[in-house]
């Protein structure tokens, strides 16, 4: 069987799972074999100093509203996963505002290190969608709140895998700060 046949099906996986309500994917080994699993534990994330909260007007749509305040989850790449929280600082009839932190890598790759970012998008109900770029390459970063009050999110390169995360609000102050 190939390498990319195997991480077809493990992707697969982590989809079914994110829709089940696990919130990750581990790889077994270097066999091609995957599973999925739950991960408990929270490394502490990269944050700015303070966070810049504005909370939604009252006459906001209460489907855009559900986004202000902090998420966590955790994306889920072929032999990759990153934990990752949003913050969502602001937001309008349109628009929106977030802090965006990712974790250390701790696939079989590794390449990619904590770090935040502010990043501003379109808010609309129950949808709040970011394009980033690296060099000229679009990447679109999708949340689409869920009947159960989580979010489900897809981190679209264009041209590598699409990478999907369940995230769940958190209580305020539960987010990491910087060391």
């Amino acid at each position: 069987m190939s390498r990319n046949s195997a991480a077809v099906r493990w992707l697969q996986g982590c989809v079914l799972a994110a829709l089940a309500g696990l919130s990750g994917c581990t790889s077994t080994g270097t066999d091609g074999r995957f599973s999925t699993s739950t991960i408990n534990h929270t490394p502490p994330l990269p944050a700015p100093a303070e966070y810049r909260f504005v909370p939604p007007r009252k006459d906001l749509d209460p489907k855009i509203a559900a986004f202000w305040g902090q998420w966590q989850g955790m994306w889920i790449y072929p032999w990759d996963q990153l934990e990752h929280v949003l913050v969502v600082e602001t937001l309008s009839e349109n628009t929106f505002s977030a802090v965006y932190s990712v974790g250390d890598s701790v696939g079989q790759f590794g390449n990619t290190k904590r770090r935040w970012r502010r990043i501003y998008g379109v808010a609309a109900p129950g949808r709040l969608v970011t394009t980033t770029y690296v060099d000229t390459r679009p990447i679109v970063t999708t949340y689409v709140l869920r009947d159960d009050g989580s979010l489900s999110a897809t981190y679209d390169p264009h041209l590598g895998p699409v990478s999907v995360a369940r995230m769940v609000k958190v209580p305020a102050g539960k987010v990491s700060r910087p060391d």
